[in-house]
């Protein structure tokens, strides 16, 4: 089995490997593309050799104009491929010996909102139970298919999909879901998400309950009495752990045409002030 190389780089380092591949010249000629060149490559070494590759294979292109070929995202894995290596085909290969509900869960991750979240949303995404969503995403990250960011002032594990592996999971998706079973999934999460911000706002003496307009009818996904005791032991850690989530599940939950659960959820949030004119629950 092939496991994906997510030791990434340090962005001096992928420089250097591009500069090694491609010609220091080359890439001393034009130092702002290259850097945005191997950070669009998430700065893993094969993205950034492939990329290099293709530099040399076309010495005629401009940095700048395999900068721009790559910042397109819904290219960009069929830009990172020449002869026998593809980054795509190498998700792939560890995609390949995914459990289903691996896979699944894999596939779902790559449409969340924001930069980082939780291990407890593969709850909702897949619907298993706590101990199971940690397990399911501690595997991928096992897997190098996450990034593990740290734990939470909840003890929650978090984190990260990289670029590519996002882009992989979203063509996974696209290609391998029902549409209707995706839409499902998200939004049982989005009623996760609400229901937690409700009862973080119900335990915070904060008076910002006073400012609510009343409760949405959208659906709640319980999570459960004992992981929303384990989560909401201090509404304030919570809130500050989930907050850049929230803000992206709002936006999210509009795009997704579930306006009820779009201001519901951003009048449930402490702070909701903030989120005024970045959406709106018009169709």
């Amino acid at each position: 089995m092939q496991v994906v190389d997510l030791n990434v780089l340090e962005p001096s380092q992928a420089l250097e490997l591009l500069a090694n591949v491609a010609g220091p010249e080359r890439v001393a000629a034009e130092a702002a593309a290259a850097a945005e060149i191997v950070s669009i490559c998430g700065f893993l070494p094969l993205a950034v050799q492939i990329a290099a590759a293709r530099l040399v294979a076309h010495p005629h292109w401009s940095l700048g104009l395999l900068a721009r070929r790559l910042s397109d995202e819904h290219h960009r894995l069929d830009e990172l491929a020449i002869g026998d290596l593809e980054v795509r085909s190498s998700f792939a290969c560890t995609y390949r010996y995914l459990s289903p509900l691996q896979r699944a869960l894999f596939r779902r991750l790559g449409l969340l909102p924001g930069t980082e979240f939780a291990d407890w949303v593969a709850m909702p995404l897949v619907g298993v139970p706590a101990q199971a969503a940690a397990s399911l995403a501690e595997s991928l990250a096992d897997m190098r298919l996450l990034e593990a960011v740290g734990i939470d002032a909840c003890g929650s594990a978090r984190y990260r999909i990289p670029d590519l592996l996002r882009i992989f999971a979203q063509e996974r998706a696209a290609a391998e879901e029902d549409e209707q079973d995706l839409h499902a999934s998200l939004a049982r999460l989005q009623g996760m998400w609400l229901r937690l911000a409700e009862q973080a706002d119900t335990r915070l003496d904060s008076g910002q309950q006073l400012a609510r307009v009343g409760h949405s009818s959208a659906p709640r996904w319980e999570p459960g009495g004992q992981v929303t005791e384990l989560l909401l032991r201090d509404p304030y850690a919570w809130l500050e752990a989930e907050r850049p989530a929230l803000v992206a599940a709002v936006l999210q939950a509009r795009e997704l045409g579930l306006h009820e659960h779009a201001w519901d959820l951003a009048c449930s949030s402490p702070g909701s002030w903030k989120f005024a004119g970045t959406w709106t629950t018009g169709g």
